[in-house]
């Protein structure tokens, strides 16, 4: 069955599949945090076990999209109509801060928030990913298995833990 969860908490090789959604893997902006998760998973899948996530392709630039314009929605809330949206702050690659802005349309109140996300490219993911002891089985352009290339918005990685040496977990 599915365990969500963290990946410090999970116990050794009592995975075969670990699922990472909704671009989870871009939240680890600092690279110690990203490699602890790395070995974390790797610790917890069983030898062959899959690792499985996506992350946002720095090479098709979505950040250049997140303007008012073009993500503005609005949701109903108890305290009237809210709308919100997101604007791109400053991009540094690999990482890109946001903000997100809200603002409720009956009591004008508005909040902003910045957010930071990791777009590491092909390259840095299978560095890590080797790093941590996983084999690169497949990285995908999309969810329709396109190759990468500049134009697909995503890197969708398919790893696998290898064989542990004895004595290591």
């Amino acid at each position: 069955g599915w365990r969500p969860g963290y990946s410090d908490v999970i116990d050794a090789e009592s995975a075969e599949l670990a699922v990472m959604s909704g671009h989870v893997a871009q939240v680890f902006t600092e690279d110690e945090a990203w490699l602890a998760v790395l070995a974390d998973l790797y610790r917890a899948l069983t030898p062959g076990g899959l690792l499985a996530f996506e992350s946002r392709n720095p090479e098709a630039r979505k950040w250049e999209a997140w303007t008012r314009e073009l993500t503005l929605r609005t949701v109903e809330t108890p305290e009237g109509t809210v709308e919100f949206w997101h604007e791109t702050a400053a991009v540094g690659l690999p990482l890109v801060s946001y903000d997100t802005l809200t603002r409720n349309l009956r009591t004008g109140e508005a909040t902003t928030s910045r957010d930071v996300l990791a777009f590491r490219d092909e390259q840095a993911l299978r560095i890590t990913l080797e790093h941590a002891g996983f084999r690169i089985d497949n990285i995908y352009g999309d969810w329709h298995q396109t190759p990468p290339s500049a134009t697909v918005p995503e890197l969708i990685v398919i790893a696998q833990a290898g064989t542990r040496p004895l004595g290591r977990i």
